[in-house]
């Protein structure tokens, strides 16, 4: 298989990359940590007209003729070969609860290319187990293109809200 990893930090384009691959093949798969970004990926996918399945703990949508699948990473069908499969947020590998299911993508996914998108604080981990396996790796780091600010002030929901802002909330 051929590996390509991506890292950076966030929002410095590692899973839009990953994308514009995915786009341009026959049969691929996206796998996310969360069943949001999952759905995402779905619409995206679908709105571009890449047939697309949707495939998470909570909710399966399966389209006739569909060539893509996105998924949460715990879903990912090891039995189908893609073209190309990207996984992302793959530092969660190390997470104590969930981290197995990334090495399973890892080890188990039967894809020609598979693209890995992670922190930095990853990738000496996922180049050791790529290199075990005898995967052919290339690596590529991302840059942000503009600077992470964190705000100073304090957040009142609602009033602390303006013009494009994005909200993302978890349960836990």
């Amino acid at each position: 298989r051929k590996i390509v990893l991506h890292f950076g930090g966030t929002n410095s384009g590692k899973t839009y990359s990953a994308l514009c691959s995915l786009k341009k093949v026959k049969h691929g798969l996206y796998l996310a940590p969360l069943r949001l970004l999952a759905l995402e990926v779905y619409e995206k996918l679908n709105s571009e007209a890449i047939r697309c399945n949707l495939i998470t703990g909570e909710e399966e949508i399966i389209s006739q003729n569909a060539t893509h699948t996105s998924s949460t990473v715990e879903k990912a069908n090891l039995d189908c070969h893609y073209d190309i499969a990207v996984i992302d947020e793959c530092q969660l590998i190390s997470d104590s609860q969930r981290g197995s299911a990334w090495t399973r993508a890892i080890l188990g996914l039967y894809a020609d290319e598979i693209h890995i998108c992670c922190s930095s604080n990853a990738v000496q981990l996922l180049t050791q187990i790529i290199n075990e396996c005898g995967d052919e790796l290339s690596i590529i780091e991302h840059k942000r293109d503009t600077p992470l600010v964190v705000e100073k002030k304090g957040f009142s929901f609602p009033k602390s809200i303006e013009k494009g802002d994005a909200l993302i909330v978890f349960s836990r």
